[in-house]
């Protein structure tokens, strides 16, 4: 993942970061290398952005598809943002067929814009299509139906499930503007202000203002005195003076189109549009580095060759350029906009700490069995096997094989033998007293306290977190149960 967003913050650099500001001329004198100066801080601010955000640095960890996937994607968007079309959809293709199959939605927004700008044909669009999909879908069915033991595309399954069954409501359902009124703004905060600024010059426009004002002011009250010249804000080219910039238009667009296209899907979680992320942050990263620039006219000249007037330039900018209030104060937005992101982050995180109340309940129940089997004159129940019950509740909100391994490791070093057994939400992987009784179950993990003949309480585990903005506090609820079988040692 570090790699990827890396390769993606250079890819921006090569495709967005052209200065719009800082002594640029339109003469015929002038090479377009030199006309164009490049600036390298859309790529900085794209990584700073990613990581004073919350859930991409968070899920990352995860072993999720979506995450996965990512990967992929993100790599996808660099070869698109250097034009290599065929390789970004490609990287598309395989990310759909092995990882996730919803990325198909984003190929087919991505590759229809393609189309549309002729940056492809069809017969092209289907060589790399089926070309890439026979490799992928190759490699993961055999893959997968060697560990399944029968023949299986799994993101086959996933995709039929969903569409064709429509089925994904049964996991629940939000309103159909649930990402954009809520996971959006919620996965970018205070950062998604800069995301207009990426295609709007507005700091070039209030900052040419203010000049404009500042120097009809002066010359009113002095009629000999002279401002002193500001670095231009607006270049000569009157392509460039649009207060629009659609360079970005290219790469949000599709993006957009793949969220709202996912909105249909009366399913929804954060997780399904990570995909739409990393192009967000890029356009973010884009209105910082304007703001920046209009702050910091000088560093966005970077002088090549030895043309004397470029340096004499470039040298009367970094010496005595003037910065306009209004650039300082927008500077100060921008910077407030990463700070206060960065500090809702921190408050995500103090909450979501507490959202894993299962994996908890397992490493307090490691413990307990610890403590009883410490205990001198227990060592009649060394020889005892310890079998857990694990409930859904229990199994979705932390209880992973990483901790059951874990616990049958601490097991080894206590003298006794651990095993599991898991529910489901199937009818027939539900467990009632009599299958707890027959499996010679001693301990269970459920989100019940009560429904358990034969068992008492040893411990609660805490979760359900909510922020009380009032009292400044996290709110926990009892979530997850300990339970052991009375007389289990005898």
């Amino acid at each position: 993942n570090i790699h990827a967003l890396w390769r993606l913050a250079c890819a921006s650099d090569r495709k967005f970061g052209t200065s719009t500001a800082a002594g640029q001329r339109n003469d015929s004198n002038t090479t377009e290398e030199k006309r164009r100066k490049k600036t390298r801080f859309v790529g900085a601010y794209f990584l700073l952005i990613t990581a004073c955000q919350f859930h991409l640095p968070y899920y990352g960890s995860r072993m999720l598809p979506n995450i996965m996937a990512l990967p992929l994607v993100v790599h996808s968007y660099a070869y698109w943002f250097d034009g290599n079309i065929r390789l970004s959809c490609s990287l598309l293709v395989i990310a759909a067929a092995v990882f996730r199959c919803d990325i198909i939605i984003l190929l087919f927004t991505i590759g229809l814009c393609m189309l549309l700008r002729r940056e492809m044909t069809i017969p092209q669009a289907l060589i790399i299509g089926v070309t890439s999909g026979i490799i992928a879908l190759g490699m993961t069915a055999t893959f997968d139906s060697i560990l399944w033991g029968r023949i299986v595309w799994p993101e086959g399954e996933v995709l039929f499930f969903n569409t064709v069954e429509n089925k994904s409501s049964e996991w629940g359902r939000s309103p159909w503007h649930w990402y954009g009124t809520r996971a959006l703004p919620r996965a970018m905060l205070c950062t998604a202000f800069l995301v207009p600024l990426s295609f709007i010059r507005l700091p070039e426009y209030i900052v040419s203002c203010e000049w404009d004002w500042r120097r009809r002011r002066q010359n009113h009250s002095k009629k000999d005195g002279k401002l002193s010249s500001p670095p231009k804000i607006f270049p000569d080219n009157d392509d460039d003076r649009a207060l629009i910039d659609g360079r970005i238009f290219e790469f949000l667009f599709p993006v957009l189109s793949f969220v709202a296209l996912y909105s249909f899907l009366p399913h929804k979680e954060m997780r399904f549009i990570f995909p739409a992320l990393p192009i967000l942050n890029v356009a973010a990263a884009i209105g910082l580095a304007r703001i920046h620039e209009n702050m910091f006219p000088a560093s966005a000249v970077v002088v090549k060759g030895k043309d004397k007037e470029d340096q004499n330039l470039t040298a009367a900018l970094k010496k005595k350029h003037v910065v306009s209030y209004t650039a300082r104060f927008l500077f100060l937005c921008g910077t407030l906009a990463i700070l206060f992101t960065f500090i809702g982050s921190y408050v995500f995180l103090l909450v979501s700490k507490n959202n894993y109340p299962g994996g908890a309940a397992l490493e307090m129940l490691v413990k307990h069995v610890d403590q009883q089997l410490s205990r001198k004159g227990d060592n009649s129940i060394e020889k005892k096997n310890i079998r857990v019950y694990i409930d859904v509740a229990s199994s979705m909100s932390g209880v992973s094989l990483f901790g059951q391994r874990s616990a049958s490791f601490a097991a080894d070093m206590m003298g006794a033998e651990w095993s599991f057994e898991k529910s489901g939400y199937e009818q027939e992987n539900q467990f009632d007293e009599n299958q707890l009784i027959s499996k010679d179950i001693t301990h269970c993990l459920s989100e019940k306290e009560t429904g358990f003949k034969g068992f008492h309480v040893v411990g609660v585990s805490h979760g359900l977190p909510r922020l009380d903005v009032r009292k400044l506090q996290i709110h926990t609820e009892e979530a997850i149960f300990i339970l052991e079988r009375d007389g289990w040692k005898q």
